[in-house]
C-alpha cells in the first residue's frame, strides 16, 4: 500500500507545490519517494511507497511499462497477480504486482480491471493517447480523491490533505454534505466530500482525463446490483456451507500475500475469529492485536479464546490520553469521522508500527453480506437505523440558515426486485456504512504506515453471500446463520453462537461526563454561533437532557463536537 499524487497544470506544475503535496502523505509510504514530470513539465506523477511485495527497488513507483508508453502510480494489492501473469503470458521481471498491472493495462487497457482481484486505486498516464486514467476497486477499499483547480488544472491524491496543500485548490466547506451528515447521519455515501469541489471517485469506477482538450468522463466498470440481478445458485444449505467455507479460506489466504510481517485486528467475535483461525494455518506465531477500553467494555475474555492461533497483544486504550489523540486524529482523518472507536484504532496502529507489523487484516463486510445486524430484522420498511436498530440522527440540531442554503444528498435507489432487508444491506455495503468505515481505517492505519486488508470484501464472497436465500442467513435465534455454522466448524461453537456484540467503547459516558466542559464550551463559543450550522438553542437543551438522563444514541453529540473541531482545524487557521 502506498500514496500518490498526480497534478496536471497546462501552464506548468510548480515543483515546490508538487513536493509539498506529496510530503503531506509521506506517512503512507516512507520506504521510497519520487516525483517525475511529463508533458514538458505540465504533468507531475508522485508516489510514496510502503514496501510490501518485492522489497527491492524493482517495485518503486512511478513505474514505466517496458515500451515506456505508459506510467503507473498505484496504491493497494492485486492478490491474483501471479495467476494473471501465467494466464496471459506476461513475463514478470519483479515479484511486484505493480509490474503486472502496468503490463496488463498496456495490453488490455481498462478491460484489465475486471480480471483483478484485490484492493486498488491509481492513475495510469498514456504517453501516446495523452490521457490520465483514474481507477478504483470494486468496493472502494483504496481511496482516490480529485479536484479541478482554480486555474484550469486537475489534481488527484490518495488523501484530501495532499490536495489542500496546493495553492490553486479551493478550500471551503461543502454545505450539502454537512446538511446530510447532520440531518440523516449519512456521509461518504456519494462522490462529494466535506470539502466543496473535492470528490471521491466512486467505487468500481474509472475516469479518463484527455490532456489534449481537458475533457473528463467517468464510468462504472463494476456494479454489485447488476451482478446480483444476474446471480443465483441452486445450493442446498449444506452445499452452501461447504462452498462458503472454501471461499472464506480462499479469501483470507490470498490476503496473506506479503514479504513483511502480517497481523490480525481481533475483537473475539465471529468475523475476527474466522480470520485468526484461517490465517494461523498459513502463518506460525500470528500477531493478534486487540484494543480494549477496559471495565464493562472489555471483550478480552472472548479475545483470549483465540490465543491458540497466535500471540495476542492487548492495547489498553488510555482514556486520559483521548483528548490529545482527538486533536491528532481530526487532522489525520481530513473529514468528520465515526466516533471514539477511531481514536482507539489510532492507538492500535501506533502499537502495530512499533512492533514492525506492516500488514493487518480486518473483518469488515461480513455483517452486511450475510445479514449480521439487528436492523435487518426490520424488513418491511428499512429506516436510517444504527447497527443495533436505534436512531442515530437528530435533525432538529440543524439551523434554519443551513437548511435554507443546502440540500440533502440522497442514497441511490436500486431498481431491483429484492426484499427490503437485502436493499438495506446493499445500501450499507455500498453507501451507508462500509465506505465510511473503509475511509476511517485506511487513514488510521496509513497514518502509522500500516497496510489494512479486508479479505471478506473479496468480490467472490460478496456475490456468493448476496445469492443466498433468507433461510440460509437468519433463523429465529441467530443472524448470519451460515457464517456461524462455518465458524462452529473452523473455530468453536462458543464463539460461533455468542450473542452479537458491537464494538464497545465508552463514548456515551465520555461525552456526558469527561468531555462535558469541552462540549459546553463549543456550544457557547461565538465561533460556533458565527458558523451558523447549528440551532444552538435546541442543541443546548438537547445536550442538557443527554447528560441528565440515561443516554441513548450518542452520535448526535459526537457530530456536534466532531464537526466543529474539524471546521476549526481546516478553515479557521
Amino acid at each position: 500500500m502506498c500514496g500518490f499524487i498526480c497534478l496536471w497544470q497546462p501552464s506548468g506544475v510548480c515543483k515546490k507545490d508538487a513536493q509539498m503535496s506529496l510530503s503531506a502523505i509521506s506517512h503512507r509510504g516512507p520506504d521510497f519517494s519520487k516525483i517525475i514530470y511529463e508533458e514538458n513539465g505540465n504533468l507531475a506523477l508522485g508516489h510514496q511507497r510502503l514496501s510490501i511485495l518485492d522489497l527491492s527497488n524493482n517495485g518503486n513507483q512511478p513505474m514505466k511499462s517496458r515500451d515506456e508508453k505508459i506510467i503507473t502510480i498505484y496504491n493497494g494489492e492485486i492478490y491474483n497477480y501471479r495467476e494473471l501473469s501465467r494466464e496471459y503470458n506476461i513475463t514478470l521481471e519483479t515479484r511486484c504486482d505493480t509490474e503486472l498491472l502496468t503490463e496488463f493495462f498496456s495490453r488490455q487497457d481498462i478491460d484489465c480491471l475486471n480480471k483483478l482481484n484485490g484492493m486498488f486505486s491509481g492513475v495510469i498516464y498514456s504517453k501516446d493517447k495523452k490521457t490520465l486514467t483514474l481507477f478504483r476497486d470494486r468496493f472502494g477499499i483504496k481511496p482516490l480523491f480529485y479536484t479541478f483547480t482554480k486555474d484550469g488544472g486537475f489534481a488527484i491524491a490518495s488523501e484530501i490533505k495532499a490536495l489542500l496543500e496546493l495553492k490553486n485548490v479551493y478550500k471551503s466547506p461543502n454545505l450539502n454534505v454537512i446538511r446530510t451528515f447532520l440531518d440523516l447521519s449519512l456521509y461518504d455515501h456519494s462522490e462529494e466530500t466535506f470539502f466543496e469541489g473535492i470528490f471521491s471517485l466512486e467505487q468500481g469506477s474509472y475516469a479518463i482525463l484527455d490532456l489534449k482538450n481537458s475533457k473528463f468522463f467517468k464510468k462504472k466498470w463494476y456494479s454489485l446490483p447488476e451482478r446480483i440481478s444476474n446471480n443465483s445458485n441452486n445450493f442446498s444449505e449444506s452445499e452452501a456451507i461447504e462452498y462458503g467455507k472454501y471461499l472464506i479460506q480462499e479469501c483470507v489466504n490470498s490476503n496473506l500475500l506479503s514479504d513483511v510481517s502480517v497481523g490480525i485486528n481481533i475483537s473475539g467475535g465471529v468475523d475476527s475469529s474466522l480470520l485468526s483461525s484461517t490465517a494461523s494455518k498459513k502463518i506460525k506465531d500470528l500477531n493478534l492485536l486487540t484494543m480494549d477500553f477496559g471495565d464493562i467494555y472489555s471483550e478480552f475474555e472472548w479475545v483470549e479464546l483465540n490465543k491458540k492461533y497466535g500471540n495476542i497483544t492487548k492495547i489498553d486504550v488510555d482514556l486520559d490520553s483521548l483528548d490529545l489523540r482527538l486533536k491528532k486524529v481530526i487532522k489525520m482523518q481530513d473529514q468528520p469521522f465515526g466516533g471514539i472507536t477511531v481514536l482507539g484504532y489510532d492507538n492500535l496502529y501506533e502499537v502495530a508500527k512499533k512492533k514492525s507489523i506492516k500488514v493487518l487484516l480486518d473483518g469488515n463486510g461480513i455483517d452486511e453480506i450475510f445479514l449480521g445486524y439487528t436492523k435487518y430484522n426490520f424488513s418491511d420498511k428499512h429506516g436510517n437505523l444504527s447497527i443495533d436498530g436505534t436512531k442515530p440522527n437528530q435533525p432538529e440540531i440543524i439551523s434554519e440558515d443551513l437548511r435554507n442554503n443546502s440540500k440533502i444528498i440522497d442514497v441511490p435507489e436500486f431498481d431491483l426486485d429484492i426484499p427490503n432487508y437485502r436493499k438495506a444491506s446493499i445500501q450499507d455495503l455500498l453507501y451507508k456504512k462500509i465506505p465510511r468505515n473503509l475511509r476511517f481505517n485506511d487513514l488510521a492505519s496509513m497514518a502509522h504506515s500500516c497496510e489494512l486488508r479486508v479479505p471478506f470484501l473479496d468480490y467472490r464472497l460478496v456475490e456468493f453471500g448476496f445469492s443466498l436465500p433468507y433461510s440460509f442467513l437468519k433463523d429465529e435465534i441467530h443472524s448470519k446463520k451460515i457464517v456461524r455454522k462455518i465458524c462452529a466448524n473452523l473455530v468453536n461453537p462458543k464463539v460461533a453462537y455468542a450473542k452479537k456484540r458491537s464494538v464497545q467503547s465508552p463514548q456515551r459516558e465520555i461525552l456526558a461526563n469527561e468531555w462535558q466542559e469541552k462540549i459546553k464550551n463549543i456550544i457557547e463559543d461565538g465561533i460556533t454561533k458565527k458558523r451558523g450550522w447549528l440551532d444552538l438553542n435546541y442543541v443546548r437543551n438537547y445536550y442538557q437532557n443527554y447528560i441528565t438522563s440515561k443516554p441513548n444514541n450518542s452520535f448526535p453529540i459526537w457530530q456536534i463536537l466532531n464537526l466543529e473541531l474539524w471546521a476549526r482545524e481546516w478553515f479557521d487557521k
